[in-house]
């Protein structure tokens, strides 16, 4: 991503492996018709809005890290950062999507 000397080159280099993480747990988690549909499932089950979930799992990984900062295991921490960024971005878009009614999946919904 160039951005003509905009941002710093290691954090625009962390967005694109956001955009590829996401590609990759959507293919997996997630449908054509809804690429949250594990945070959808979870949601209803729950009685919760859809970003929620993503926003417990965070905690969760965000205890992890401190766990693993006491342990020393510092190798492991950066997969931590990525998911819990991860994370929020889906809550992000799906309090943005609800919003803005379920069939505001494009661009324009999220101006």
């Amino acid at each position: 991503m160039n951005l003509g000397g905009k941002g710093h080159p290691g954090y625009l280099r962390l967005l694109e492996e956001r955009v590829a993480l996401h590609i990759d747990k959507s293919g997996g988690y997630g449908t054509d018709e809804d690429p949250f549909a594990n945070f959808t499932a979870v949601a209803r089950a729950k009685g919760q809005p859809r970003y929620v979930y993503p926003v417990d799992r965070a905690q969760e990984k965000l205890a992890r890290i401190y766990s693993l900062i006491a342990q020393g295991r510092e190798d492991l921490l950066e997969v931590e950062f990525n998911d819990i960024s991860s994370l929020l971005d889906c809550a992000t878009t799906m309090l943005r999507e609800d919003r803005r009614g379920a069939d505001a999946r494009t661009e324009e919904g999220f101006a």
